[in-house]
């Protein structure tokens, strides 16, 4: 018997044209196997087979979700921006008293970004007037400040409220084991705060409120290294300005010090090449908010939020000169050609040019009648001094402090401006206020002299925070976004060349199931947008349906009193006629912002904030208890509909489930595309394949003026990964109940400070840049030592990320013993550019070694790899397992990869297995052929097209075409066959399957499936191969007559043949390859399909096809 279910035809946009087309569907039918492990495929109108008794797949309908929330609306930008500079700002001196239960009132989160109202507008001055009230709507994202807006000012003392729960004492910022939670989406989550490029145009660097420093490859998009710096538990580390020195050998932070700047107030200078802190100026009596480099490279300048610039010898690190004139935080600066001379804006918005001399008086206050100054540059031919205001105007004058001209018409409050090299235009961004959405962020370059527009990028969704220009000034870089994005995109026409971020995204908006089983959240940030958008079973630890309207969120109204939102952004309960301000802070009456809140069943309120998440009680008037863990605010409120949690959601990406009466989290969620991690306070967590290394912990290993060291949670797999107990958390209580219940005596055991990777590093070869190696043997040297209690056990050697030797080139320590171990290996390399690095493990965890570069040889010429491709593809199953599409599915990609992929190596050489003749020996010998021909230097692909399954006891299998169903272990090939000769391959490895079984994510989560554990097992540093599967494990993997194809073969295809080329250059990378084929199939299945890819960490992206 089988279940037909029509699919509705739907208009969706295209990811190649960005057209609205129809995708397959209407009369055609999606087929599913009710048995796990089946291949499905979807048939266009007319080709059913009717006597074809197979069950049909249903499609989940597209139903949208409404909820009670609350969220920004547009005073936001004021009052975000006066948080953001008394966090930046505030001076060491005597700090007002906590709120109780341990809140700083201070200690201002990264702000959230501008919500999509017509009515936002930055701020005009630094302590305005409040705006005339815009009615109150219904949930719309918080708004984010350009710039620090205030000067620093005396806090004054908090209001006395009533008793409180006291914390328990703060960890010590200083302590160089002490972890802190970090998320690391291969991308930015919070506010990039500043950008630059290095002179050969190949990096982009940028700097966020995120505690981190990115270095990007501009060709791939990656992320080449991070650099992160000292953290706390509160802003500690959110670094507020960037500089790049003009050889991109040096890269100048100024990140918020630890410990309120007892140990003082320093910009970080950091080698570019080995990491390393070179240079800590400071002596500011406030945090750094501006740095500059002169154009010669001679001088770095720092502005602070002291209001003064100090000017330092960059050679020598020597102070030169003290500019003290400005009675506001310094948010902007820029040098003269020559270095002799500067020009700065403060947050006043009044701008200074300094004389050569350095005097304490500045030479000229640069004012354009009552046009308000928000941006500096001077002109690389020294002749100009522009300056951006905030009305839209950019002032133009000569040296000499004379005003030249004024530009008019442009609508942008002007947060950035920049010369071309060739002094004749500028580019400038910020925010339009009040403009429609394709103007309100756009980026222009404009003629200088004229003003007139002559290229425009149009792809921020949020305010540019930063931007620059190459040093050829044939490219620009800008900064702002929903997902704090950054753009690079071609000066001369505007048109984009890559995209840099993550792959997370803010939360806006939160729901329970009714079953209080699930959670739900959102990602729009548009003016109105109150839709839940995605769901998680956070007993069952997978991605659910699409949420409806069941789900439910704040409760507003309590015995006839309702909760409301005031147009100042401040909490009230109306009575009937009678309305009552609640909540409200003398001192924070200008800078917080309440964005939500929530009754509890007991009268008392949940507050979600600017400055984080505080039980209220309105009968006092008092908060009660301040909860620690969001590092962002909090957007957004739900409570559970048996009311023993709530959940929240903020700008840092993270969805957090709290106990009433208990401080820290329950458990966090963070979700990334199709990946997910799921943790508690102690560390414990659960995750998709891919989804363990989105969260890790960070120690400041390098104390308050050097860089700290991360570790991703899949370092910690052998102690802390515990999906049994993160799937019972919420039913038994928290973590100690659920780990008592798994036979765990308590977490004490468990936290992350006791279970430290070792210390591991290459001793020979070793340095910076490449090592050349004469010939092919060489001998390979390294050191690991233990941390803590728990010795090294083993080493391991890799070669581009792959084990060197598979099994027999790990190094085990026969009497493990506290610590320094060495271990040395005899490698043999053909002629080439290699990375190498090590693994060293204990007990508990492991690390990876920064990698070393290796020339073997001379120049061999052509250095491109070979490509080698196992494809097996099997439509002849036997009986009802029989498909339509798997064996010419190979065929397909087996000639895409010949004549696409021979610009990107020197030679495609392609073993195709298919229908009768993969039979479990076949594809064996397969595998064996691929790993007898590869090298070190070559790349493989292993296709798999067809069924998988799993036995009774659960372990996965790749159906082959001899299948036995009543003997599936002994007539199947074994996951663990493929992992082994996969293991043993050299060279960069790719699996690409395209099954129904090939995602990632578990049946049974408290027992994780065996594709979940397959595919952890391969991206491991045990394996390191790259794994591309059509879709996640709980879906099927469709084909269909509409395309002829499965629809991940049809986008893998499609992308090779060049349409994945996002960046232009003329090659398809990996990642290029991954994103685009996602995006089409989820378009060709109307999102009933996921594919994901899951990539070792220590493999860049290379080129799959060069069209």
């Amino acid at each position: 018997m089988r279940v037909t279910v029509p699919v509705e035809r739907r208009r969706v946009r295209c990811p190649e044209c960005g057209a609205l087309v129809t995708a397959p569907g209407g009369s055609e039918e999606a087929v599913a196997r009710k048995a796990p492990g089946k291949r499905v495929r979807t048939e266009a109108p007319g080709m059913a087979d009717e006597s074809d008794d197979r069950p049909r797949a249903r499609r989940l309908p597209g139903r949208r979700a409404t909820y009670a929330i609350l969220a920004g609306a547009g005073v936001l930008a004021l009052v975000c921006a006066c948080a953001a500079v008394l966090v930046a700002i505030a001076p060491l001196r005597p700090r007002p008293p906590a709120v109780a239960g341990g809140a700083d009132p201070l200690a201002a989160p990264n702000p959230p970004p501008v919500p999509e109202s017509p009515t936002v507008e930055p701020p005009t001055a630094p302590n305005p007037p409040a705006p005339e009230p815009p009615p109150v709507k219904p949930p719309v994202a918080p708004s984010l400040p350009p710039a620090p807006e205030l000067p620093s000012v005396e806090p004054t003392a908090a209001p006395v409220r009533g008793p409180a729960s006291r914390p328990k004492t703060p960890p010590n910022p200083l302590d160089p084991l002490h972890p802190y939670l970090v998320l690391d989406a291969n991308g930015h989550t919070a506010q990039v705060q500043g950008v630059a490029m290095t002179p050969d145009g190949r990096r982009v660097v940028t700097a966020s409120r995120d505690r981190t420093v990115r270095v990007w490859d501009v060709t791939t998009g990656e992320t080449l290294r991070t650099f992160r710096y000292p953290t706390g538990p509160g802003n500690e580390g959110m670094v507020q300005a960037l500089a790049l020195s003009p050889d991109g050998r040096l890269c100048a932070a100024a990140p918020f010090p630890l410990d309120l700047g007892q140990a003082g107030r320093p910009a970080l200078v950091t080698d570019m090449e080995t990491g390393r802190v070179v240079a800590t100026p400071k002596g500011h009596r406030n945090t750094v908010t501006a740095l500059a480099y002169s154009p010669d490279g001679r001088f770095l300048g720092a502005g602070s939020g002291d209001h003064d610039i100090s000017v330092w010898d960059a050679r020598l690190w020597k102070p030169v000169g003290l500019l003290r004139g400005h009675s506001a935080p310094i948010t902007g600066l820029s040098f003269s050609p020559n270095g002799l001379r500067s020009v700065s804006v403060a947050a006043n918005r009044t701008a200074l040019l300094w004389s050569g001399d350095r005097t304490q008086k500045p030479f000229v206050e640069l004012r354009d009648g009552d046009h308000q100054a928000r941006s500096v540059a001077w002109s690389p031919d020294g002749r100009t001094v522009a300056v951006g205001n905030h009305d839209g105007t950019i002032s133009l004058w000569n040296p000499d402090g004379t005003l030249r001209k004024t530009l008019t018409g442009l609508r942008n409050d002007i947060l950035n401006l920049a010369f071309t090299p060739d002094s004749h235009s500028l580019l400038q961004c910020g925010v339009a206020p009040g403009a429609l959405n394709r103007d309100r962020f756009a980026c222009t370059i404009i003629d200088a002299a004229t003003g007139e527009e002559r290229s425009r990028f149009e792809g921020h969704t949020n305010l540019v925070s930063a931007a620059c220009l190459s040093a050829d000034g044939a490219l620009a870089v800008t900064a702002g976004g929903n997902d704090h994005e950054v753009h690079v995109w071609r000066v001369s026409d505007g048109s984009p060349v890559q995209t840099l971020a993550g792959r997370g995204r803010a939360g806006w908006t939160v729901g329970w199931s009714p079953d209080g089983r699930s959670v739900a959240w959102g990602n729009s940030n548009a003016r109105g947008a109150t839709a839940l958008e995605r769901a998680f079973e956070l007993s069952e630890l997978r991605f659910a349906g699409p949420p409806n309207g069941s789900y439910s969120g704040a409760v507003l109204t309590r015995g006839g009193r309702t909760l409301e939102l005031t147009p100042n952004r401040e909490m009230a309960i109306k009575n009937g006629s009678r309305t009552e301000l609640l909540y409200r802070d003398t001192e924070l009456s200008t800078s917080n912002s309440v964005f939500c809140f929530t009754w509890l069943p007991d009268g008392r309120i949940v507050v979600g904030s600017q400055f984080g998440l505080q039980l209220f009680d309105p009968d006092t008037n008092q908060i009660v208890r301040s909860y620690a863990g969001s590092t962002d605010a909090t957007t957004a409120i739900a409570l559970s509909p048996d009311a023993r949690y709530f959940a929240t959601t903020s700008g840092d990406m993270i969805i957090r489930v709290w106990r009433v009466d208990q401080r820290t989290p329950v458990l966090s969620l963070f979700c990334a595309g199709s990946d997910w991690v799921a943790w508690t306070q102690e560390g414990l967590y659960a995750a998709s394949p891919n989804g363990e290394r989105l969260m890790g912990w960070q120690v400041n290993t390098g104390g308050a003026t050097g860089l700290g060291t991360a570790y991703s949670a899949a370092q910690f797999r052998k102690s802390l990964y515990r999906p049994d107990v993160i799937g019972r958390v919420l039913r038994d209580g928290g973590a100690a109940a659920a780990l008592e219940r798994a036979g765990v005596a308590g977490a004490d055991g468990l936290q992350v400070a006791r279970l430290l990777p070792p210390a591991v590093a290459l001793t020979s070869p070793s340095g910076l840049g490449v090592s050349p190696v004469a010939g092919p043997k060489f001998a390979v040297k390294a050191s690991a030592q233990s941390v803590g209690t728990h010795p090294v056990t083993a080493l391991r050697l890799l070669v581009n990320g792959r084990p060197y030797g598979g099994a027999s080139g790990v190094h085990t320590v026969a009497a493990p013993r506290l610590g320094e171990v060495r271990a040395d290996w005899s490698v043999e390399l053909p002629p080439g550019l290699y990375n190498l690095a090590v693994v060293a493990e204990s007990a508990v965890s492991r690390a990876v070694s920064p990698p070393v570069g290796v020339q073997v040889g001379g120049p061999t010429g052509d250095e491109r790899p070979t490509l080698y491709l196992l494809a097996v593809g099997i439509s002849d199953y036997p009986g009802p397992m029989k498909l339509n599409y798997a064996a010419a599915d190979a065929d397909a990609l087996a000639r895409a990869f010949k004549a696409h992929g021979k610009g990107a190596f020197r030679a495609v050489e392609v073993k195709l297995i298919r229908n009768k003749e993969a039979t479990r020996g076949a594809i064996e010998q397969g595998l064996g052929w691929l790993s007898g021909k590869m090298t070190h230097r070559d790349v493989g692909v292993v296709f798999f097209s067809g069924h998988g399954g799993r036995d009774e006891k659960g372990n996965l299998f790749l159906i082959t075409a001899d299948v036995d169903p009543k003997n599936i272990a002994g007539t199947c090939l074994p996951g663990d066959a493929v992992k082994r000769k996969l293991g043993g391959t050299p060279g960069r490895v790719i699996a690409i399957l395209d099954a129904c079984h090939s995602g990632a994510a578990a049946d049974r989560p408290t027992h994780p499936s065996a594709t979940d554990d397959l595919v952890r097992d391969l991206v491991s540093e045990d394996y390191g191969i790259v794994v591309m599967s059509s879709s996640q494990g709980w879906e099927y993997s469709l084909e269909s007559a509409v395309v002829g194809q499965g629809f991940f073969t049809a986008g893998l295809i499609d992308g090779l043949s060049g349409k994945a080329d996002t960046n232009g250059d003329g090659f398809v990378y990996l990642n290029e390859l991954a994103t685009y084929a996602a995006q089409r199939v989820r378009v060709l299945s109307d999102g009933s399909q996921n594919p994901v890819t899951a990539k070792p960490p220590s493999i860049r992206s290379f080129p799959l096809s060069k069209p």
